[in-house]
């Protein structure tokens, strides 16, 4: 039974908790109600399923008698304050414990046994471009049981071998649930991260690590090239301008589109630039544009002088 069961139930406030691993001794408290205490008084300490583990009389002169279960010791001062030991718990002794004396309120204390928290997942809010921060999220949830106990979590990052990585580069929510890392470089590609959650009580335990995690990142177009590297040719009238390809580092893959800057017409729509049996019309700056989808362009020129060859017949009369 967890606590949210027992809010019908005449508990005094506030509900005590009590938090234990398994195989642990667990430590309950009460206080006893020692008031007007002129006969002895009873107290019982029991399960919420009704089984009775401990008891403790205090006499009018506030001494005590104890008694209690195998497995189970109880203690208790002159001020009331009384305790309860049980010994090597295991999870089917979570749930509410209370203390009862007729005539007098109801007290409860709940026992939380402690488990590890579930192995971890790593998440990423996007696929992040050069330059740009991207934010990843370690999750995970308890098994502290009863479930309501409202424990947190906080988690542990590793980047390939670093523990929690700090500096400008990387930056951390308070409980370091989420990891953010600003300004990626294409290198940050091959990094690692790995995470652990552990439950904020004392005595509580840390997940096994999450699977290794990497993210993909986003780059270019840069560094945009002709193949051959002449920028300017010049040729002549019928001759063919020998096939140039447009290079560029991309990831993911960019398109590629050829224009005649002076007409605007695309004369191709790949990489590849091939210009046969010139005119005079085809003189003029061609333009590479290389585009990643979702990122920006870059673009270089190409110049083409055509040269005009004229031949003149002269006639002569006798």
């Amino acid at each position: 039974m967890a606590l949210q069961d027992v809010k019908s139930w005449p508990c005094e406030s506030p509900i005590r908790k009590a938090y234990s691993r398994v195989n642990s001794n667990a430590t309950l408290q009460f206080v006893a109600d020692l008031t007007d205490l002129t006969t002895p008084r009873l107290f019982e300490v029991g399960f919420y399923d009704g089984s009775a583990k401990a008891r403790i009389t205090y006499n009018p002169d506030k001494s005590s008698r104890p008694s209690a279960a195998p497995g189970v010791s109880i203690t208790g001062d002159t001020d009331g304050n009384v305790v309860v030991t049980l010994a090597n718990v295991q999870e089917n002794n979570a749930g509410i414990y209370i203390m009862t004396s007729t005539g007098f309120a109801t007290k409860c204390s709940c026992l939380y046994i402690l488990g590890t928290p579930r192995k971890p997942t790593v998440t990423v809010n996007k696929t992040p471009s050069v330059g740009e921060s991207v934010t990843l999220t370690c999750s995970s949830t308890s098994t502290t049981t009863p479930s309501n106990h409202s424990l947190s979590l906080t988690y542990s990052w590793r980047v390939n071998n670093t523990y929690n990585p700090d500096g400008m580069k990387y930056s951390y929510t308070p409980n370091k649930d989420k990891l953010t890392v600003n300004n990626i470089l294409k290198e940050d590609a091959n990094k690692q991260f790995t995470c652990t959650a552990t439950e904020v009580v004392t005595g509580g335990y840390t997940s096994s690590r999450s699977d290794t995690f990497s993210f993909d990142v986003y780059y270019g177009p840069d560094n945009v090239a002709f193949s051959p590297s002449d920028t300017s040719y010049e040729k002549d009238e019928n001759e063919s301008l020998n096939q140039v390809t447009c290079t560029a580092s991309c990831h993911p893959i960019c398109s590629f589109t050829w224009t005649k800057t002076d007409t605007g017409k695309i004369v191709s729509n790949s990489a590849l630039l091939n210009l046969e049996r010139l005119q005079r019309s085809d003189a003029g700056t061609y333009r590479c544009t290389v585009t990643r989808t979702g990122g920006s362009s870059q673009s270089k020129d190409l110049t083409v002088n055509v040269i005009c060859k004229y031949i003149f017949n002269f006639l002569s009369e006798k």
